[in-house]
C-alpha cells in the first residue's frame, strides 16, 4: 500500500519514482472514490507526449512497460490493457525521458475513442488511431480484446475532428488470443 496515493497526480520521471513520488512499475493499487472502486497499476512509459485516456498495452514493451495500443500485439502472451490516467490542464504531458504513470484496469474511466459508439454497453476494442477505442465489429484485432464496455455514447460529429473521450467501464481488459477465422 502506498501512503498518500494520488493516482491522477501526473507522470513522473524515474528519478522522482526512486524518491518515492510514485510506486515502482507493476504495483497495483485499489482506490475507492465516492463509493466507486477503481484499480490502477503503475507502468513504465517511454519518452513522448502522452494523452490522458490513452489505451495502453501494459506489458507491450516488456514486463510492466506500457506502449500505446495500436492493432493486435503478439498474442502468445495475452497482454493486459489499461487506460492511462493523470491530471493535466491540457490532457497531455510530455516525458523527455523514461517515466512512470498509472494505468487504470478496473472501474469507470474516460478513454479516447476514434469512432462513433451508439449503443451503451457495447464492447470496445482497439480503434483506428493509436491509443484509441472503437466499437467491436466482426473478427479483427479489436475483437481479440475483452473487458472494456461503453457506458455512454458518442456520435460521429463529436469524433469527426479527431479523437474524443467516452466514459467506459474496465473489467481487467486484455487481449484473448487469435480469433477463429472459420467463424467469420
Amino acid at each position: 500500500m502506498t501512503i498518500g496515493l494520488n493516482v491522477i497526480q501526473g507522470l513522473v520521471t524515474e528519478a522522482q519514482m526512486l524518491k518515492g513520488k510514485i510506486a515502482a512499475p507493476g504495483n497495483q493499487q485499489t482506490v475507492t472514490i465516492g463509493g466507486e472502486t477503481k484499480v490502477f497499476v503503475s507502468v513504465k512509459l517511454g519518452a513522448t507526449v502522452w494523452q490522458n485516456g490513452t489505451l495502453l498495452i501494459l506489458d507491450g514493451g516488456g514486463l510492466n512497460v506500457a506502449v500505446t495500443a495500436s492493432g493486435a500485439p503478439a498474442l502468445d502472451q495475452n497482454p493486459r490493457v489499461g487506460v492511462l490516467v493523470f491530471a493535466s490542464a491540457t490532457s497531455t504531458q510530455t516525458l523527455s525521458a523514461t517515466g512512470v504513470g498509472w494505468a487504470q484496469i478496473y472501474g469507470q474511466v474516460l478513454a479516447r475513442i476514434s469512432a462513433s459508439v451508439t449503443i451503451p454497453g457495447e464492447a470496445l476494442g482497439v480503434g483506428a488511431g493509436p491509443g484509441a477505442l472503437l466499437a467491436q465489429v466482426g473478427i479483427s484485432a479489436s475483437t481479440m480484446m475483452h473487458g472494456i464496455t461503453a457506458i455512454g455514447t458518442n456520435t460521429a460529429s463529436v469524433v469527426a475532428a479527431g479523437v474524443a473521450l467516452l466514459s467506459v467501464f474496465l473489467n481487467y481488459p486484455c487481449f484473448i488470443g487469435p480469433p477463429d477465422t472459420n467463424l467469420a
